[in-house]
């Protein structure tokens, strides 16, 4: 089947040539392509390090918060009608419902103070949560007066396993007629989640222990909810709340870390702005070449018009060609930037290799590699708009060739 003449003038135009409008074309084909390369590169990359951040967040804390402001004093009669509540579909995905007692103590460390935050949890908990998986010395099996430090938390007070640190809850601050006194915790574990906020700010101890530096005599804070799929925690939340009834508040991980999140897209949508910027002078670029093609072929254009084409099909060859160079530009970044992205890791490699100079160090942000996930939504989104930029881009030139008058085009020089 022939290619309508439109097709056959485009390609016609678009073939290499040694000229300054070839070049510029080629210039065009090169800048659509490094910015969907750099767009196919950079938007997966910061989405692993969303996915990663989500985990870390899911691995450590609780999936849903049952509290209600207050200490709960009968939260084990809570967690136990959660627990045998089996009516909704959605409760019967809860994996353990646990009391919890968390909040800031001051601890002594070789005559150094800090003010981290202790966090109460019961074996099951440490068992649910892999604890023992984030252990960089030591157990996570806790005993009476044991506690695990973080390994940011260790690091800053020298802390080894074996060491003894005096822990003092808000209850010894408090005016009373009996003395509190610092109790002393053996440090029997050093753990290690990746993320800063809980591996240089948290302890973790027993539940009673955390009970008895709190004085709470058997109560909690609040109770941690873990369940199977953590995504589906708006669904269980919702059960939860009809079950609990109004007295009692209801938040998920997603809602706790709702700033967080909120300020992780933002943070994707604006990067995708800004490199986007890149195939836009891209775009400059290919407009200008088509104008100066237009210019150049005045004469031409008055003669496919004089033999009966339409102002149609004159701005179709000018907007076919910016649709061609938007597939081929956006084919080739999309191939150079899933490579890239598969060798991502042994390029860093590399650069640390050349430049002495590495561009992630484990010490500081707790992870070797890059996290990428590749999104095909994301993906097509950056594929579509390079093409919608390059299409209006040919626009202009096009229809100044469509409304073209064929005698004044024919008689200019």
């Amino acid at each position: 089947m022939p290619l309508p003449f439109e097709w056959f003038l485009c390609l016609r135009y678009l073939r290499p040539k040694r000229t300054f409008v070839g070049a510029i074309t080629v210039i065009s084909i090169l800048g659509v392509m490094i910015g969907v390369w750099i767009l196919v590169v950079v938007i997966p990359v910061m989405a692993g390090f969303d996915q990663m951040i989500k985990e870390k967040l899911m691995g450590f804390n609780a999936h849903i918060i049952v509290s209600t402001g207050n200490v709960l004093w009968d939260a084990d009669s809570i967690a136990e009608a959660i627990r045998s509540d089996a009516t909704a579909q959605s409760i019967s995905a809860i994996e353990s419902v646990e009391p919890n007692v968390i909040g800031p103590a001051l601890v002594e460390t070789r005559q150094r103070f800090q003010v981290p935050y202790l966090k109460g949890i019961s074996d099951n908990t440490i068992e649910v949560l892999g604890l023992e998986e984030l252990m960089v010395s030591g157990t996570a099996q806790l005993d009476w007066d044991e506690v695990l430090v973080g390994v940011d938390l260790a690091k800053d007070s020298e802390l080894l396993v074996g060491d003894t640190i005096t822990v003092t809850g808000p209850s010894a601050l408090r005016p009373s007629d009996e003395i509190v006194l610092p109790r002393d915790m053996r440090v029997v574990g050093i753990f290690q989640t990746g993320f800063w906020e809980f591996d240089s700010g948290f302890l973790i101890m027993g539940i009673e222990s955390a009970q008895d530096v709190y004085d709470l005599s058997g109560g909690a804070h609040h109770l941690e909810v873990m369940i199977a799929d953590p995504y589906k925690a708006d669904l269980v939340a919702r059960a939860l709340r009809e079950r609990l009834g109004p007295g009692m508040r209801v938040e998920t991980w997603m809602e706790r870390n709702a700033r967080l999140f909120s300020a992780l897209a933002v943070e994707k949508n604006v990067m995708l702005y800004l490199l986007m910027s890149i195939i836009l002078v891209a775009a400059f670029g290919l407009c200008s070449t088509l104008i100066t093609i237009v210019v150049e072929k005045t004469r031409e254009i008055g003669t496919l018009m004089a033999m009966g084409a339409s102002p149609a099909q004159v701005s179709g060859v000018f907007v076919a060609q910016g649709l061609i160079v938007g597939i081929l530009g956006s084919a080739f970044g999309l191939g150079l930037g899933l490579i890239v992205l598969d060798y991502r890791n042994e390029i860093v490699s590399q650069m640390r290799r050349w430049t002495g100079v590495g561009l992630l160090e484990k010490d500081i942000y707790h992870f070797s590699e890059i996290p990428a996930l590749i999104i095909p939504k994301d993906l097509v989104t950056i594929i579509l708009s390079a093409m919608v930029i390059c299409i209006v881009a040919s626009l202009i030139p096009a229809m100044r060739a469509g409304r073209m008058d064929p005698a004044q085009a024919l008689r200019s020089s």
